[in-house]
């Protein structure tokens, strides 16, 4: 019997010792939670500081690298106008596929063009500049040159545009033009359309007669019915 009253006196004791201890274990826990926290947290900032220094390294190396490219194409510019040139194009026109470079030499005018796919030699043009328009000397069909507000160069004849060249001079940026929109191309030169959207020569279809044109361009996949008096265009479809 005194043995059952002195375990029962000792089990509240020990419950109470369990409980404290416990209370004191948790407490523990909660401080280094919270150290781990503060820890974690000084981490973090230290990773967003180091991001930020990162990042600000990074821009400063572009703008270092662009500063250098701008100063060589400058310095490619220089040269190049040294040279007299004043512009040099791109021409992906299906058969002309060249390297366009115009010169300008004491109020004259010169292109050389190097074909870069035919094995046609490269030929020196002379030029003569009448309004916006440098015309080939000795062309029978009145070839031009057009240089474009965008850097581009036109090249047509006496019937019109016949290919657009884009401008590759040192610092310029090649422009795409918008996806072609047929249902947009009625009453418009059909050289104008070809020549900005097409680089393959145009077949003419059955059914062509002496008012109207039907054309076709094999790159774009179009049939184009052209007024042959005023070369508009009259209707499109996609398609042969």
């Amino acid at each position: 019997m005194k043995k059952r009253f002195l375990i029962l006196a000792i089990l509240p004791f020990l419950g109470c010792v369990n409980q404290n201890s416990s209370k004191v274990d948790k407490s523990k826990q909660i401080e280094e939670f919270k150290a781990l926290s503060v820890d974690k947290s000084e981490q973090i900032k230290e990773s967003k500081l180091l991001s930020a220094a990162e990042i600000i390294k990074q821009d400063i190396s572009k703008d270092s690298l662009r500063i250098v490219r701008l100063k060589h194409e400058e310095n490619e510019i220089k040269e190049l106008n040294k040279r007299g040139i004043i512009g040099v194009w791109l021409c992906d026109y299906s058969g002309y596929e060249s390297i366009i470079t115009m010169y300008k030499k004491n109020s004259h005018y010169s292109t050389e063009v190097e074909f870069t796919k035919s094995r046609m030699k490269t030929k020196t043009e002379k030029l003569k500049k009448k309004g916006d328009k440098l015309f080939i000397v000795g062309s029978k069909v009145k070839e031009y040159y057009s240089i474009q507000l965008n850097g581009n160069l036109e090249m047509g004849d006496k019937q019109g545009l016949l290919f657009i060249a884009s401008d590759i001079m040192p610092g310029s940026k090649i422009k795409k033009l918008p996806k072609l929109d047929i249902s947009k191309v009625i009453g418009k030169d059909i050289f104008f359309i070809a020549g900005n959207y097409s680089k393959s020569f145009p077949k003419t279809i059955e059914g062509t007669n002496s008012k109207v044109w039907i054309v076709y361009y094999e790159d774009i996949n179009i049939v184009f019915n052209v007024d042959k008096l005023t070369k508009k265009i009259i209707s499109a479809v996609n398609g042969k």
